[in-house]
């Protein structure tokens, strides 16, 4: 049972349990395990060789340099991954139909709630790639400043719809 599942009372009812984008998750750490795999392949075959004796007139180029290159890109990638995969397991966003709720950490906690019928605006924030990928973040802004983020989700676009129709209906019950 996850957090959201946790923390909803009996007269709340889960409407959407959101996640967080593959994409955003998992495309830096490949970029780096591959770029660092790529490297060490170039170096094992020969690629750089040229480079290593001078023979193309460069400053010459300790081997160390790019075989460690490679095994730190690697080993960042790898870093990377396990960040990645902990907090793929450890963040929860949701929405009942009373309240919109984020929770993220594994050892130490952060949670963020805001009742629907106080969300003013949802905002999305995308970037080129979140937009090409589709990606991005979205904003809930609330009476008096309050702020709720859902990171990296997936759709926001839709996810978005699916916010306002939650709080244009918990509005016009004023649930409190």
């Amino acid at each position: 049972m996850g957090y959201i599942e946790e923390v909803v009372t009996s007269e709340e009812k889960i409407v959407a349990l959101h996640s967080l984008s593959g994409w955003a998750l998992w495309l830096t750490p490949s970029l780096f395990v591959c770029a660092g795999i790529v490297l060490d392949i170039l170096f094992v075959s020969g690629v750089f060789s040229p480079l290593l004796r001078g023979d193309v007139g460069m400053v010459l180029v300790s081997e160390w340099v790019i075989s460690y290159g490679g095994l730190f890109l690697v080993g960042w990638g790898v870093w990377e991954f396990l960040h990645s995969f902990i907090r793929w397991l450890t963040v929860h966003m949701g929405l009942t139909d009373h309240r919109v709720i984020y929770k993220e950490g594994l050892i130490r906690r952060e949670t963020d709630e805001m009742r629907l019928s106080k969300v003013e605006t949802v905002d999305i924030n995308q970037s080129v790639m979140g937009r090409i990928l589709g990606y991005g973040t979205l904003e809930m802004t609330g009476t008096g400043g309050s702020r709720v983020v859902f990171r990296d989700i997936d759709e926001p676009m839709r996810n978005k719809r699916f916010i306002d129709e939650a709080v244009m209906q918990a509005k016009k019950h004023d649930y409190r």
